[in-house]
């Protein structure tokens, strides 16, 4: 089946510039590795299938890209274990200079150290430290993205990547089903043939930060299988997790999403 045509896209798209800081996303969302109250079980689902891809079957490679990482570095930590050489990239000069604090290990940048802790449990790893730097030194460059343009990487170009993975990027990003589509599109573009993709997903009304609403996308979990196949994948994997707790007050979903696809 060949990819398929979009075409160009002529709904405005949001934009996540100066909206909140950084710093208040994480300690919204990233206070404790049990995650807010109202998204109980997700972080743990999503780390044991990251777990199973790179740890027990070993998936690995040379270059990774990581699209919209945000402030947040756990979501890709396990990837950074087998690939030589990790990019991270998100549209905020805010969540980036976050990510630059970590990589360069200054004293004000998040502590990550209790979310390795609970991966390392695992996977089996006695020595956090040990596991911490490695992620730390995997990581070469942190960069602007923006899913929405054909290169979302542009003006840089870069050769394709053996691997790319995204966590809770497109939903946050996008409004429609058409805007969805080109963003996953323009992803698509960045990885090598028979590369990997990796996608780890939260389809949502809202969510609140500071007393502020934030718009989400939403659709039913077949959509975003085939939304995979329109954009050039196979051997399609989607593990669903639907909500365990009443949700609606600081976010508001029904399910969260693990898939890992193959570009044709």
């Amino acid at each position: 089946m060949a990819v398929k045509q979009l075409t160009p896209l002529k709904t405005n798209v949001p934009t996540y510039e100066g909206l909140y800081k950084a710093g208040d996303y994480l300690n919204r969302f990233y206070s404790t590795v049990e995650g807010h109250p109202e998204e109980q079980g997700i972080n743990e689902f999503m780390f044991r299938h990251l777990h199973r891809v790179f740890h027990k079957h070993g998936l690995r490679g040379h270059r990774l890209i990581d699209i919209g990482t945000g402030p947040v570095i756990c979501n890709v930590a396990q990837a950074c274990q087998n690939f030589d050489e990790v990019t991270l990239s998100d549209y905020a000069a805010d969540s980036r200079e976050t990510l630059r604090k970590w990589v360069d290990n200054e004293p004000d940048s998040f502590d990550w150290k209790p979310f390795f802790k609970y991966i390392c449990e695992i996977e089996g790893h006695s020595n956090v430290e040990e596991w911490g730097e490695k992620v730390r030194n995997s990581i070469k460059d942190v960069i602007f993205c923006d899913v929405h343009q054909s290169n979302p990487l542009a003006p840089k170009v870069t050769g394709p990547f053996d691997c790319v993975t995204s966590a809770y990027c497109l939903e946050a990003a996008c409004r429609t089903k058409d805007q969805y589509s080109h963003a996953l599109h323009n992803i698509a573009s960045l990885l090598k043939p028979g590369g990997t993709f990796i996608q780890l997903a939260l389809p949502l009304e809202f969510y609140i930060i500071n007393g502020k609403r934030y718009e989400g996308f939403d659709a039913d979990k077949n959509y975003f299988k085939t939304a995979l196949v329109d954009a050039g994948f196979t051997n399609i994997e989607l593990h669903v997790l639907n909500k365990t707790v009443e949700s609606g007050i600081a976010i508001s979903y029904d399910y969260v999403f693990f898939a890992k696809a193959t570009k044709k």
